[in-house]
């Protein structure tokens, strides 16, 4: 974890930083999740855990990623994205540019572009 920092943003509370030099296509971290089933999704939306989880398997279940993996903030000018591994129960957040030391990681939000409809609540905040 010595490659990444956590610290705070000027308006989205706490980010994900690289504390070095990534180049594109390079795995940033490899997150465990914890996969929450659809009897435990609505619990989610009523507590703090509400803007911290993915869309998992189904639009039904959810998981919160451990690590940093739940900290990342959304940018529709991301400079990584993330991918599930559903086999092994892991995020896995990739670098889609060069990003330098010191500069924060975004992530899109949306994942997959034909997920972007189970996203029309979220607003872009810059």
């Amino acid at each position: 974890m010595n490659d990444l920092i956590i610290k705070n943003t000027k308006n989205k509370g706490r980010g994900v930083f690289a504390n070095r030099d990534f180049k594109i296509g390079e795995t940033i971290e490899i997150c465990p999740v914890i996969v929450i089933s659809s009897s435990g999704v609505d619990q989610l939306g009523k507590s703090i855990l509400d803007e911290y989880f993915f869309l998992w398997e189904s639009k039904e279940d959810a998981a919160i990623a451990l690590g940093y993996g739940s900290l990342y903030n959304h940018s529709l000018n991301n400079n990584a994205i993330f991918e599930k591994d559903l086999i092994n129960k892991t995020l896995i957040i990739k670098s889609i540019n060069d990003i330098k030391k010191g500069d924060e990681i975004f992530i899109n939000y949306f994942g997959d572009e034909k997920e972007k409809e189970d996203w029309l609540w979220f607003e872009d905040k810059k």
